[in-house]
């Protein structure tokens, strides 16, 4: 049932494969250790621009790329990309007889997109500074202002999207720096599942990323503030709230976490089931 094989190549990059029998698909995807909490306060929010460019085929630095991906997208195959706090992935699913023409694919995205067009770099940031303002006027925000609370504006703390102004003022050189010190081989793990062969994928992904250099990256230090705080925003318009209370629990790799997850179900579950939602709304009727 888990049939999984995990190796690193040469140049440190790591491997994961899970072979599904009797499907004709696949899934595969980066992902890189860089994300919101690798971030200082003058770069609070690049991560996330910088996985814009990285999939933007209009890069005039890498042709290549335009041109893989317009194969694979006509060929069925969905792409797409994403940066949470801890990390940024780039992923394609669809047939399995499309995995070798993806994986070269998600090759010339990490290791061939290492400066970006100034042009490039202005239109993109158009695009995030909307997302950025929409994600500030939004109650999509509660969850991260509940991380800011608990752990402070550093760290896992930090929000995604980041600072407006960051964006607006970055410079070529401040984004292809963090991708020459993070889109590394040994801070990248590459992930395939589905209706594979272990041997052929492994040939296919020594074939494009063995010519990855292993360069060194750069040293990451946990940061937490040392005290939860409360985060109160009174400028909003309308008659709505959000509230959120979080709590600092045990780590999703304890032992404990199991119970966790159970405390969570019975208080604040979305049915109306959970403890929360009888008293609030059927109760209170708020």
């Amino acid at each position: 049932m888990y049939d999984i094989l995990s190796v690193y190549l040469e140049n440190g990059l790591r491997v994961i494969m899970h072979k599904i029998p009797h499907v004709r698909t696949m899934a595969c995807g980066i992902w890189i250790k860089q994300g919101s909490k690798h971030e200082s306060d003058e770069q609070n929010g690049l991560s996330h621009l910088i996985e814009h460019l990285m999939i933007n085929i209009e890069n005039d630095n890498n042709p290549r790329f335009k041109k893989l991906i317009n194969e694979v997208s006509s060929e069925g195959i969905v792409y797409n990309a994403g940066t949470t706090k801890e990390t940024t992935s780039y992923y394609f699913t669809g047939l399995s007889n499309m995995l070798e023409k993806c994986i070269e694919t998600l090759s010339t995205i990490v290791i061939d997109n290492k400066t970006f067009t100034k042009e490039l770099i202005e239109n993109e940031k158009k695009v995030v500074t909307q997302e950025t303002i929409s994600f500030y006027s939004s109650f999509n925000q509660i969850k991260e202002r509940t991380s800011q609370s608990l752990w402070g504006n550093v760290g896992v703390g930090r929000i995604i999207v980041g600072n407006i102004e960051n964006v607006n003022n970055a410079k070529s050189d401040d984004l292809e720096n963090i991708v020459k010190d993070s889109y590394t081989p040994e801070n990248t793990t590459l992930v395939i599942v589905g209706g594979i062969d272990y041997q052929k994928t492994l040939d296919i992904i020594e074939e494009n990323f063995t010519r990855w250099e292993d360069t060194q990256t750069r040293k990451y230090k946990e940061i937490v503030d040392s005290e939860p705080g409360i985060y109160f925003n009174s400028n909003r318009s309308g008659k709505s709230t959000a509230i959120s209370i979080g709590f600092r629990t045990p780590s999703y790799m304890d032992a404990e976490r199991t119970n966790i997850d159970i405390i969570a179900k019975i208080l604040g579950d979305v049915s109306l089931e959970s403890r929360l939602v009888q008293e609030i709304r059927m109760k209170k009727g708020l």
